[in-house]
């Protein structure tokens, strides 16, 4: 089952290949691990704020970083037409890596094809001149013996914790899947996009970022 599965995913993202030759260019990218993840260069630029993909149509204000943790059809029109939205993209200061959901109760298959498009788009962004900060999501324990492929060391990091803290099991969980990322990765900052202090007292170089919803919480 899975590996039928595995088969639908890849010729779905060999056929987006043909279509964007481009984008997957062996010249310009290099790949790691099992499933061939693109490698990100590393970057160590710290946000001065962030502003959602699905406002930068309409931004007066360029000078922010642009981030994707919104829904996954808000930012498919990037993945489809990449090349159309550079110009928009290289207006702002840089971006949060592109961030398509990984899910526990996704397909195996479907969570490495999300994870292999963030890594495609980030990758090609970059060699676009794109400052691109690596954005890390796992959904379960298992993941991240493949999730973190393609990730630079000693590099600025980002995370969003939407949902991260609704129980002590799920902050328990956010907080050892955050230690085994940041003994693998040894990360030089931490963006943490929502709440987050909790996590200060483990890790010392983090920049908060509140999110949405906090912000609509204030308003209320």
């Amino acid at each position: 089952m899975l590996r039928e599965a595995l088969r639908i995913v890849w010729f779905a993202a060999l056929f987006w290949c043909m279509m964007n030759s481009e984008l997957i260019s062996a010249k310009n990218i290099i790949v790691a691990g099992e499933y061939d993840f693109p490698v990100m260069r590393k970057c160590r630029a710290i946000p001065n704020q962030l502003l959602p993909f699905n406002y930068a149509k309409t931004a007066k204000d360029y000078d922010c970083w642009l981030h994707f943790f919104i829904d996954d059809y808000q930012f498919e029109r990037l993945w489809n037409s990449p090349q159309r939205y550079l110009p928009l993209i290289k207006k702002f200061n840089g971006i949060l890596a592109p961030d398509f959901s990984l899910f526990s109760d996704m397909p195996k298959s479907q969570q490495i094809y999300n994870c292999w498009r963030n890594r495609v788009l980030s990758a090609w962004l970059q060699d676009n001149g794109i400052e691109v900060i690596p954005v890390i999501e796992w959904s379960d324990r298992k993941s991240l013996e493949w999730c973190l492929d393609g990730i630079p060391l000693n590099s600025t990091i980002a995370v969003q914790t939407n949902g991260c803290f609704k129980s002590s099991a799920t902050k328990l969980s956010f907080i050892k899947g955050m230690d085994y990322v940041c003994e693998k990765l040894m990360p030089t900052s931490l963006i943490i996009y929502g709440r987050g202090n909790e996590y200060k007292n483990y890790f010392p170089n983090v920049h908060l970022f509140e999110s949405y919803c906090q912000n609509l919480k204030k308003r209320l």
